[in-house]
């Protein structure tokens, strides 16, 4: 998070909405943008059988 919010503080670009999310090679986002925008590469995988989609919350847990 900390190299994400420093390429953005740092791009050559006056306002942009971007996903920061993993290198994970089953990701639900595309950082296409991130990259071309910001110059933000991720670094971390998910280990295989790792979840790849999002987790529910439960009302019980809020």
């Amino acid at each position: 998070m900390v190299r994400l919010v420093g390429a953005a503080l740092t791009a050559d670009v006056r306002f942009g909405v971007y996903h920061g999310v993993s290198a994970n090679s089953a990701r639900l986002r595309r950082t296409d943008r991130t990259r071309e925008d910001l110059g933000y590469r991720p670094l971390d995988n998910c280990p295989p059988g790792c979840r790849t989609e999002p987790a529910r919350v439960s009302a019980s847990s809020t």
